[in-house]
């Protein structure tokens, strides 16, 4: 690999992040990053580091894409394969008590360097920077290094908020986490200025306040003044050393110690009695301060870290450079750096006059009882939130945006949809339930359903409904825990009047004279549990509900995470007792991540029609929807258990209506402006979740053998039954056109032939559209 200074400009911040290529002429060729295929990834050598790379066409819509886009990129698939131990270490490495700490700053193991990434942010909140975390000389100190030709940036922003009236700005990332996540343990203790340890973040010192960091003392871009208007700002730079300032030859020269200062000044000689002396971390923080003077809206107040407390912010009991990380860090448990705390914020002073010219130098909980919605209009941003909140997995992530075409097709015209999410205990799906559910105005959460209607009279003339009906119309209905259902000793009951509900229309007469009629209806409902759902499925009642499945199986690694979390978790709560102040156990980014949630909700409901006519989709979108529907309709068919006369299946067209709404709602989630691969994708996988069963499980089996078939016996194999009982299904499958019958034809007539089973053509070609050139097997 070239070195970084002898590569033409355009390629510096590739070579600076291990991306290996050689230069042809006016390109640069070499080894994708991103899927690894050599010979493919193509960098233009006079542009300003555009780049592309023929296999996977990562990056932009059309493929590729500017440097920043190749940084973000770097970052994100970093980030998503960072194992968990190497959290750990750094964690440890760094001084921090919570491993989540450096993930929730992003933090991400290069997949090129295998060198920690740390990302920058402007003032818009967006990437345009990523630092290595590396050690240029083996056997010295590891450095931040930015990525060559980029302008530097402020580590935190992605937990900024300019609601909070405070904000602590640190001298580098690390002393801004181990500052982040003791003010995230701790809350000042009522009426005195003692810091008592929660373990709630929402309400703790961050509720009110906003930690961010500068690359060093002496960065700190005019742009940013911008981001603080009206809070109180406080400086903690580091206890530096002075330095001393030569007039002569008009440099910065670092004094030996705290002794006495040099008679002459160490890089010209010139006598340094006219010289002024000043700590640069001091020097920083005064220019620091000036520019948010400058700004148009100026902070209301700015701080300063005083280490000595007589202005000079300079302790010589203190090794030069010793920061707050080095303060905090002293101490191995949370109660001593909160005390810790206590003294480095008891050291903060207004900054001088003769600093800035002419100045001297509560939101409402987000742990409340009640969330509120925050307004929110771009997917995007709330994946992103999420991937904060939790471990974000592609079963969570395809699961969110099919909750939210759910409702956002509330109120459209034809079939509506009604979606079951399934997964194994603790995997999120309470968690996305919840943040649904903050947007009351356009969600209903039901934990338990017993009936939508009720007949009770709290007034003479029965005027006054208690029916669940009333409160979920024009709304999304979501049960998080739909296993009760199954124990319900009405269950039949409900589901009838569910079905009767999802038609738009419900009737109810009672005994003692009082009957209502609903009409018009729109209702989708969201219904979450384990698999034991299935149960549900039974195409003699009509099934209504597609599926959604965030993960059938446990892994192992997500596993292990959530438990590292939820430990923690329990951890720092040792001592703490509920007390009736509204602390919640949810972090500040699962409050986030669910109010912004709740905000994305009320941007699809309160522009659902036109953001529904913005989308464009193809007859050929629409075709794949109705082969869909119409396989989803043969294999969830089940023989009837109550007579055997009549062979029934349930006609496809609620299926692909619902499939093709699902479609464009999912196209309006994700803000794509036409149902292209990626949302077909997603339908795709909702279809083969809605149909999975025993029926699949064969039909995948028997589209394997192609036109060999399989033996009846080898059938019930592989399905885990006996002959005898699969015989019953295989002869329903072959009735409603699944599967046939044959004897193989090996030229001569043999009596003991046995007949086969193999798939009908039409049911190969719906098997095939429906995986659309998948591999058979893979679910």
């Amino acid at each position: 690999m070239p070195e970084v200074s002898k590569v033409p400009a355009a390629l510096r911040p590739f070579v600076f992040h291990g991306v290996s290529f050689e230069i042809r002429s006016h390109e640069a060729v070499g080894t994708c990053p991103f899927c690894g295929r050599e010979g493919k990834f193509s960098i233009n050598v006079e542009s300003d580091g555009l780049w592309r790379c023929l296999t996977c066409a990562a990056g932009s819509e059309r493929g590729g894409g500017n440097l920043l886009t190749f940084l973000r990129l770097l970052h994100e698939h970093s980030y998503e394969q960072t194992p968990g131990h190497a959290y750990e270490m750094l964690a440890a490495d760094r001084g921090l008590l919570d491993t989540s700490t450096p993930v929730l700053w992003g933090l991400a193991k290069s997949l090129l360097t295998d060198e920690w990434l740390l990302p920058g942010y402007n003032p818009a909140g967006k990437l345009c920077n990523l630092y290595r975390y590396t050690d240029p000389r083996p056997g010295h100190r590891r450095l931040l290094l930015a990525t060559p030709g980029l302008p530097v940036t402020l580590f935190g922003l992605d937990h900024y908020s300019p609601k909070r009236p405070e904000v602590y700005v640190c001298e580098g990332p690390w002393d801004g986490m181990v500052l982040w996540e003791t003010m995230r343990m701790g809350k000042w203790g009522p009426g005195v200025r003692e810091l008592l340890h929660t373990a709630s973040p929402s309400a703790s010192l961050l509720e009110d306040a906003s930690v961010v960091a500068v690359p060093g003392c002496g960065a700190f871009a005019e742009s940013w003044a911008s981001l603080f208007p009206d809070a109180r700002v406080h400086l903690l730079y580091d206890n530096d050393y002075p330095r001393l300032w030569c007039r002569a030859c008009r440099r910065s020269h670092p004094c030996a110690g705290p002794g006495p200062l040099p008679g002459r000044c160490p890089g010209c000689g010139a006598p340094t009695g006219d010289s002024s002396v000043a700590p640069a971390a001091w020097t920083g923080m005064m220019r620091a301060a000036g520019v948010l003077a400058s700004a148009e809206r100026p902070p209301s107040e700015v701080y300063y870290l005083d280490w000595m407390g007589d202005g000079s912010n300079h302790d010589p009991a203190l090794a030069g450079g010793y920061d707050v990380r080095d303060l905090l860090t002293e101490h191995a448990d949370i109660d001593g750096r909160l005390r810790a705390l206590e003294g480095l914020l008891a050291k903060t002073r207004p900054v001088p006059a003769d600093w800035v010219k002419g100045r001297s130098g509560r939101a409402v909980s987000a742990g409340a009882v009640l969330l509120e919605p925050e307004e929110c209009t771009s997917w995007e941003a709330l994946r992103t939130a999420w991937r904060k909140a939790l471990k974000w997995t592609e079963g969570l992530d395809r699961a969110l945006s099919v909750m939210l075409a759910a409702v956002a097709s509330t109120g459209h015209v034809g079939d509506q949809l009604w979606v079951k999410i399934m997964s194994p205990a603790s995997t999120g799906k309470s968690k996305l339930c919840e943040a649904l559910s903050v947007a009351r105005r356009w969600v209903e959460p039901w934990s338990s359903i017993r009936g939508f209607h009720s007949g009770v009279k709290t007034d003479k003339a029965g005027e006054e409904d208690h029916s669940l009906i009333v409160r979920i119309a024009n709304k999304t209905l979501v049960t998080k825990d739909g296993d009760t259902l199954l124990t319900t000793p009405n269950r039949d009951q409900v589901l009838s009047e569910g079905r009767d509900l999802y038609d738009r229309v419900s009737r109810a007469h009672y005994r003692h004279g009082l009957a209502r009629r609903y009409e018009n209806l729109s209702v989708t409902w969201i219904l979450c549990g384990t698999g034991s759902l299935r149960l549900l499925d039974a195409s003699e009642l009509g099934e209504r509900f597609l599926s959604c499945y965030i993960m059938e199986t446990i892994d192992p690694e997500l596993e292990r995470d959530i438990g590292r979390r939820s430990a923690y978790l329990v951890r720092n709560s040792f001592g703490l007792m509920v007390n009736g102040d509204g602390e919640t156990s949810d972090t500040r980014e699962m409050v986030a991540a669910k109010r912004l949630t709740a905000g994305y909700v009320c941007h699809l409901r309160e522009d659902a029609a036109g953001l529904m006519r913005q989308v464009q989709m193809s007859d050929e979108a629409v075709e794949a929807c109705v082969e869909m529907g119409t396989f989803v309709s043969h294999i969830r068919a089940r023989p009837s258990r109550k007579q055997d006369e009549v062979t029934e299946r349930e006609m496809s067209a609620r299926l692909a209506n619902q499939l093709t709404l699902l479609a464009g709602c999912l196209a309006v989630v994700l803000q794509r402006p036409s149902v292209d691969e990626e949302v077909m994708r997603r339908v795709r996988q909702v279809a083969l979740d809605t149909a999975r069963g025993k029926t699949l499980q064969i039909v995948q089996y028997l589209h394997r053998l192609g036109p060999t078939g399989a033996d009846p016996m080898a059938v019930a194999l592989m399905s885990g039954d006996t002959e005898d009982r699969q015989r019953p299904l295989m002869q329903f499958l072959a009735r409603i056109g699944v599967v046939e019958a044959f004897l193989p034809d090996n030229g001569r007539i043999v009596r003991s032939a046995r007949r086969r089973w193999r798939l009908t053509g039409r049911m190969r070609g719906l098997y095939e559209t429906a995986y659309e050139g998948r591999p058979v097997g893979e679910l």
